[in-house]
């Protein structure tokens, strides 16, 4: 991802994979974009909000990020 020079960077958060919860949305989503700018690869959990955490997917690729998208309810036990 290009570098911003305002932004941190973590080097040793790169290349880690990191799973974020409720990512489609609010916190959740500014998490997915942060690591994602740490060059770390995201798997974005969502729950019902499939759209959001597309549109969000989509724009952490088009910054140069490796994501994907996973979805359940980890109410329920087999989701997770």
């Amino acid at each position: 991802m290009p570098a911003d020079p305002t932004t941190l960077v973590i080097p040793d958060l790169a290349g880690k994979a990191v799973l974020v919860t409720g990512a489609s949305t609010g916190i959740g989503a500014a998490l997915a974009q942060a690591y994602a700018r740490q060059n770390c690869r995201v798997a974005l959990h969502y729950n019902s909000s499939r759209e959001a955490a597309e549109k969000l997917a989509e724009a952490i690729r088009d910054d140069g990020g490796e994501v994907f998208l996973t979805q359940g309810d980890f109410s329920v036990p087999a989701d997770v």
